[in-house]
């Protein structure tokens, strides 16, 4: 049985996480992707899920610094329904390939931008690193139920990576309904750190990035849960070895983690969450 997206030709621009899960689902529904990748490959090939990211899809490569290789891209995208990209805003637009420069010649071409900030304001130049956009949206400052003590908090679970992949395939598939209906494609945008203010990501803080400001605001109403004293659900958490080595667990909540913590010494540090 055909799927959803049977039909559609997607441009796969992105490089990391978001963008790459975001066109993987629209090849498990159907659609043709193609992904397009700079000489030397993609920067994020070395990470062991790439392959997971990527598979179901096609693959070319072209230079965007070569005057052909920009008009190769160009031809490209008028024989594509969909084009994914998570450059740093001012990238695409270099190489002739911003939205504007593509819908004046294929107005039916649904444009998606995976941005670290956005892409207005005085961080939209800076690289859309996972660990980047989350340090300094403040989820690591002790929002994982991190113990109070001093040392390093670190976030280990891509959450903004996996938000914004789902709202560009979300903002992606919506845009599609529209130009079904007036024949015309637009531009769609999401930020990793926009992502991470979704008020349903708990795993953000007490009730997400967006109920802690709300919390500053009026504490009474949004009353913020106190920083817990032992390891988070999550449990992805930096210990102190013995030697003074700092060590990063994953989740905590496997018997085997547990067991290992004890043996070092740690377990009766903390009260294990679930």
């Amino acid at each position: 049985m055909a799927g959803p997206c049977t039909g559609l030709t997607v441009l796969d621009f992105s490089q990391g996480m978001p963008g790459a899960i975001c066109t993987l689902v629209l090849a498990d529904f159907g659609a043709e992707v193609i992904k397009v990748e700079p000489p030397g490959g993609d920067p994020f090939r070395f990470q062991p899920a790439w392959i997971s990211w990527n598979r179901g899809k096609r693959g070319v490569v072209l230079d965007l610094e070569t005057a052909e290789g920009r008009e190769q891209a160009i031809q490209l995208a008028g024989t594509a329904d969909v084009l994914v990209e998570s450059f740093r805003p001012g990238d695409m637009a270099h190489w002739g390939l911003a939205y504007d420069d593509l819908a004046r010649l294929y107005p039916r071409l649904v444009y998606c931008s995976v941005t670290g900030f956005g892409q207005e304001g005085p961080l939209r130049r800076v690289r859309g690193y996972e660990g980047v956009v989350a340090a300094k949206a403040g989820r690591m400052l002790n929002l994982q139920g991190q113990p109070n003590r001093d040392g390093p908090v670190y976030s280990a679970v891509p959450t903004g990576s996996w938000h914004a992949s789902q709202a560009a395939l979300r903002g992606i598939l919506a845009a599609l309904r529209v130009r079904d209906l007036c024949d015309r494609g637009q531009w769609v945008q999401t930020s990793i750190v926009q992502a991470l203010a979704s008020p349903h990501d708990n795993n953000a803080g007490a009730g997400g990035l967006v109920n802690l400001q709300l919390a500053r605001k009026d504490p009474e109403r949004y009353p913020v849960r106190p920083p817990s004293r032992g390891l988070s659900t999550i449990g992805y958490i930096p210990v102190r070895t013995g030697d003074g080595t700092w060590l990063q667990h994953a989740n905590q909540r496997v018997p085997h983690i547990q067991g290992h913590l004890k043996a070092i010494g740690l377990g009766v540090l903390f009260s294990f969450a679930g």
